[in-house]
């Protein structure tokens, strides 16, 4: 079970990086285009760095099932769930932009 602090903590770092991702997507929908290549130039790399290391740990095993996400309950291989939700988020944004990032955030943060 996690202690106060440990929750308190990850709230912070949860609450931080969301913070941070909203101002990225809001100075790259809403921003001039200097502004917007700035931000990207800056930002994506790392964001791009920080999904790598976090699907790092969601490789399949010899079995076909994610290690990180323990889907060892179904038979045969099973997706990664992270994986899914991140190529379902990707799909949904394309679909409608603004409304779809806001609603993934919204969702996530308000658990």
């Amino acid at each position: 079970m996690i202690g106060t602090d440990d929750a308190l903590v990850f709230r912070a770092v949860r609450e931080n990086v969301l913070g941070q991702f909203a101002d990225v997507v809001d100075v790259a929908v809403n921003g001039d285009r200097e502004a917007a290549a700035e931000v990207a130039r800056r930002h994506l790399p790392r964001l791009v760095a920080g999904l790598r290391a976090l699907l790092a740990d969601h490789v399949p095993d010899a079995d076909g099932h994610c290690a990180a996400c323990g889907s060892r309950r179904r038979r045969g291989p099973r997706l990664c769930r992270q994986l899914t939700e991140f190529q379902l988020a990707i799909v949904a944004y394309d679909q409608n932009p603004l409304r779809a990032a806001r609603h993934r955030l919204w969702l996530r943060s308000s658990r």
